[in-house]
């Protein structure tokens, strides 16, 4: 080998090594504002109260790593990140579920181990009723005297009660739930992929999910409600829908309807909507007339026969739409009541409306898909309850489909206008960052910090008292206790509660603390403690726990019976 080659084989390997570093520099640069960026989003979100005593020039060391990498390459940044994140979206989504999942589960946890629930008896009613569905009763729920599947037809619970008989207890139910709701984005993601190309659009609408104040006050409220399973169901029945595979379509709709009694009417809607406006080159006549026929067929059979059967009694439900069907006959016969009753379409109702779509930059607008759950936008509606707008549960299913009807519509924007398309996706961009940030800091990371790890009280919560007590309960023992202390103890055949004040009478065990307890309650107690037929066992804070005496121990027969 000459000098000359000599000189060019080392000029070679020497540009050849620095360009691999100029690459390699790059491209952990860009992996170093992926985490910078990702903190900054951290601080924004929680408010800066993690970082309270760090100065203001925190938020510049990303800002200049960022702007480095810039100088440096340009075309790598601009295209590597965006390919980063497309070439493998099922890692980034899972990175965006397992974050989600993760914050919630603990959320969830600390406001459960401080006693902060949204509504204390629910969780308990249908942990109970699993407990003795995985122990062979049926869904016999003891609190309120009845089998669950007579008030409401959740056919759901049965397979999730499949995961219960391994982990029972009520913080399951609450996880399965989280993991649910989350576990949404992935066919709402392929949903707005195949919809509207492979871009970052469908992470957007992620991003704006898993932010949406409402999914996160569903996702955080310490409750628990089989309707939202309905989520990830109906995604993916969506997206099978635009893949036009119609099986697969009309199976998961048929598995959405085992939800909730009122999801088959959303499933007929959504045949009538095939019918006149959605018919594709598989999905078309046949597909959506048998979804009209099996969604309304299956409602009826539900609200006529099954829940009566195991109610014992009519479908309860129709008082929320102030006597259910006869309400619809007042309007056919009337229509101007929808604008004259001051009970039907009030301003607070309005507002509801307006808030609902502000947050989705109104988008959905653009979509008839929006009005499939026609009898949901009925409800909140004609409703003179209340609590139709002002606990998110009863309208899951309009939240389903202002975020389908978000794909569908900024599908239609990006085939008529690409500025409109551009514009709304900065609208969503927008409400998200601004709403979304704002209802995760105050639904999860704040009951964080001021529940669980930044507060003392989670060291030594009631919980910790009320843990020591109950393992005194034998698991084939009832107890009464008091509302807050309900789903500790509901992993067990009898449970008595109140406002039950004369089912005392009836207990073993007595269990309750006084900061949980109404002055009528407390009288109630008094009067049954005053007797003589309990005696106090035992007393860890403010709790206290006493045992029916040997003379008069025992469920009467009538109790078991029932």
């Amino acid at each position: 080998m000459n000098a000359s080659t000599k000189i060019e084989s080392l000029y070679t390997g020497i540009t050849g090594s620095a360009l691999s570093f100029t690459k390699a520099s790059s491209f952990a640069l860009e992996v170093l504002i992926l985490i910078d960026l990702w903190l900054l989003s951290l601080i924004q979100i929680t408010g800066g109260f993690y970082f309270q005593q760090i100065s203001f020039r925190w938020p510049w060391i990303p800002l200049a790593v960022l702007g480095l990498s810039v100088f440096l390459r340009v075309k790598l940044l601009r295209r590597g990140i965006v390919l980063m994140l497309l070439s493998n979206p099922v890692s980034y989504l899972t990175v965006m579920f397992s974050t989600f999942a993760a914050l919630i589960l603990a959320s969830n946890y600390a406001a459960y181990v401080s006693f902060e629930y949204s509504n204390f008896h629910d969780l308990a009613l249908y942990n109970q009723a699993m407990f003795n569905f995985v122990h062979g009763r049926g869904f016999i729920d003891p609190l309120w005297g009845v089998n669950l599947l007579g008030d409401h037809s959740e056919l759901i619970v049965a397979p999730i009660s499949i995961i219960y008989y391994f982990f029972q207890s009520p913080l399951t139910l609450l996880y399965i739930q989280a993991i649910a709701i989350g576990a949404g984005i992935f066919p709402l993601y392929f949903l707005a992929r195949i919809k509207l190309g492979n871009s970052y659009i469908p992470f957007i609408i992620c991003f704006s999910y898993l932010t949406f104040p409402a999914i996160l006050n569903m996702s955080s409220w310490t409750e628990f409600r089989p309707i939202t399973f309905a989520i990830p169901i109906l995604f993916t029945a969506f997206y099978f829908y635009e893949a036009d595979r119609p099986y697969l379509f009309v199976f998961s709709m048929v598995a959405a309807a085992l939800v909730k009694e009122e999801v088959p009417l959303v499933v007929a809607t959504a045949g009538l909507y095939i019918l006149l406006l959605g018919r594709k080159e598989r999905i078309g006549y046949k597909t959506g007339l048998f979804l009209l026929l099996f969604g309304t067929g299956f409602f009826f059979l539900m609200i006529k026969v099954l829940i009566p059967y195991y109610g014992k009694a009519p479908y309860p439900h129709f008082v929320r739409l102030n006597g259910g069907d006869g309400i619809f006959m007042a309007l056919l016969k009337n229509p101007l009541m929808l604008f004259t009753n001051e009970e039907f379409l009030t301003i607070e109702k309005i507002k509801y409306f307006f808030d609902l779509f502000l947050k989705t930059g109104f988008v959905p607008l653009f979509s008839a898909v929006l009005f499939i759950p026609l009898s949901n936008w009925a409800q909140v509606v004609l409703s003179p309850d209340a609590s139709v707008i002002s606990q998110h549960w009863h309208n899951t299913l309009i939240i389903i489909f202002i975020f389908i009807s978000l794909v569908f519509g900024l599908a239609a924007l990006k085939k008529h206008s690409r500025f409109a398309y551009a514009l709304s996706i900065f609208a969503v961009i927008t409400s998200s960052v601004y709403f979304g940030t704002t209802a995760f800091n105050q639904l999860i990371m704040m009951p964080l910090r001021d529940k669980a790890f930044f507060s003392r009280s989670f060291e030594a919560t009631y919980f910790n008292d009320l843990k020591r007590l109950i393992v005194e309960v034998p698991n084939d023992k009832s107890v009464y206790t008091t509302f807050r202390a309900l789903p500790y103890v509901s992993s067990r055949e009898h449970v008595f509660w109140y406002p039950k004040l004369h089912e005392w009478k009836e207990a073993e065990y007595i269990l309750f603390g006084y900061s949980f307890v109404n002055d009528t309650e407390m009288k109630k107690l008094n009067e049954g403690l005053g007797l003589g037929d309990f005696k106090k066992i035992g007393e860890s804070g403010q709790f206290q726990l006493w045992s029916r005496q040997e003379k008069n121990k025992g469920i009467s027969e009538a109790s078991h019976a029932r």
